[in-house]
């Protein structure tokens, strides 16, 4: 899918699968970097990652330098009629479990982008672009029709609490994710950085992910800035996150989020 390594500030990078990677240096460094980058309720097992590599290898690849694993990349095969109103949720491209076992399809015509994780450390150095473009060319190199992703705004948890926080009314999510600044740029980063790449919107995945704790995986997770707040009418908890946590009947609570489906032309 990629060159084999490629120079940048001095310090070469190299890419491979992360099924290679981890015959060479173990699992340790990609569970850790999955940690890091997801909330704990959202962060996939151990089982979940070794699973996808060896479920589609081409479609899990990561870039790593003598600092170790700096970015991975998480991709699945599946077949879309391109219809908006046919697009799945990303827990559902993913599976139960979300080793991609049950949803991956080896003659798809769709590549969808299930996650992208970067070190803190080295983020801004466009390793996301990076692997973006090596999905491209492996998409052209399969003769694949689609590439889709089911794309988080990485701020949209914080534009809610800031509205409520000044006594207005908290961003409807679609608003959100079309909204852009005085110089006509996205406002969310993510969407932002994406569309750069190429990333054409189509519709809300609305329930993308969702999670049920018990009260007490609820109270073991919950920190002191998570919040209480009224969100359409519910109160929502706020958690630092795209989605938002709701208590269910039975003292269950359910943590969901939306997405935003969009394109990118092969």
């Amino acid at each position: 899918m990629l060159k084999s390594s490629v120079s940048e500030e001095s310090r070469e990078i190299s890419y491979s699968t992360w099924r290679s990677y981890v015959l060479n240096n173990g699992s340790e460094e990609l569970i850790r970097l999955e940690e890091e980058c997801w909330s704990p309720w959202l962060s996939a097992p151990a089982e979940s990652l070794l699973g996808r590599a060896e479920i589609f290898p081409e479609g899990q690849i990561c870039a790593h330098s003598e600092q170790g694993l700096l970015a991975s990349l998480s991709v699945n095969r599946i077949h879309w009629d391109g219809r908006a109103e046919t697009l799945p949720t990303w827990d559902q491209v993913a599976g139960d479990p979300s080793t991609c076992e049950r949803t991956f399809s080896a003659d798809g015509n769709t590549l969808c982008l299930l996650s992208m994780n970067v070190r803190k450390e080295v983020r801004g150095r466009r390793l996301s672009g990076t692997l973006v473009r090596s999905l491209l060319n492996h998409a052209r190199q399969v003769g694949a029709e689609h590439v889709i992703g089911s794309f988080r705004p990485s701020a949209y948890g914080e534009a809610v609490l800031s509205a409520v926080e000044r006594g207005c009314a908290p961003p409807e999510f679609a608003d959100y994710c079309f909204g852009r600044d005085s110089a006509g740029t996205l406002i969310d980063p993510w969407l932002r950085t994406i569309s750069k790449m190429g990333m054409k919107p189509v519709v809300v995945d609305h329930e993308a992910m969702s999670r049920h704790v018990t009260a007490k995986e609820f109270e073991d997770l919950r920190r002191d800035s998570w919040r209480a707040i009224d969100l359409a009418g519910r109160t929502a908890w706020w958690c630092n996150e795209t989605g938002f946590f709701y208590q269910q009947e039975g003292g269950m609570f359910r943590y969901v989020e939306s997405n935003l489906w969009g394109t990118l032309a092969v």
